[in-house]
This record gives C-alpha cells, sequence and structure tokens, in this order.
C-alpha cells in the first residue's frame, strides 16, 4: 500500500511497482490508509510519505503495525533529517530518500519483504 498525499508523486509510486509485477493499492492520507487496512484490504508492505497532513508516516506506521504487527513497513521522505525526529522514541524503520529512482525503490520493497 502506498500513501502519499501528492497525487503526482503517489501516481509514479505506483506505476514503478506495478511495472515491477506487484499488485498495489493506495491511499492520499493516513485516515484512508487505516481504514483500507481496517477493513481487510491485503497489504504486505505499507510505503508511506514521512511528512503529511494529519497522522504523519510515523504515527501511521505505528498505528498500521498494532493492527497488523507482521506489517513491512518503508517510510519515504524528501527531508532527511525527518528521519530521527520523534522525541526519545528509537526510529527503527527503513527510510527512503526523495527522489528516488525505480532501480531504489524496486531493491527495498524487494529486500523489505523477503526479510525473515
Amino acid at each position: 500500500m502506498i500513501v502519499e498525499d501528492n497525487q503526482p508523486l503517489r501516481e509514479l509510486a505506483v506505476r514503478y511497482l506495478k511495472e515491477l509485477g506487484y499488485q498495489v493499492s493506495e491511499a492520499s492520507d493516513s485516515a484512508r490508509a487505516l481504514s483500507l487496512l481496517q477493513a481487510g484490504a491485503p497489504v504486505d508492505l505499507l510505503f508511506t510519505d514521512v511528512s503529511m497532513p494529519g497522522l504523519d508516516g510515523y504515527a501511521l506506521a505505528a498505528a498500521a503495525k498494532k493492527l497488523r504487527p507482521a506489517l513491512k513497513v518503508l517510510l519515504t521522505s524528501g527531508f532527511t533529517n525527518l528521519a530521527a525526529a520523534g522525541g526519545d522514541e528509537p526510529r527503527v524503520l527503513d527510510l527512503l530518500s526523495k527522489p528516488y529512482r525505480k532501480e531504489e525503490l524496486a531493491l527495498r520493497v524487494r529486500t523489505l519483504l523477503h526479510e525473515a
């Protein structure tokens, strides 16, 4: 599932992953993403922007992992300093910096999905 509030970026990520053979669902915000997860949408990996209105990517990842503890998460951001944001809580989630190439996204997604 791709969660990105910037429509052109979301469409690009969807296109990349579909071209790589993945089935992709998408949401323009965290509320919609959580609604899809609660409704039982089949999701193996959550690929979400860090900076979004409402719940940011970190909060979305935490809420999604409460619903589905085995869910893999890949964050993306154009602001690399955001990877360390969030107070005292350590950040153990993967971050892919924007802009990214299709090959970089493919490698990160494949690696995350095949981790034990």
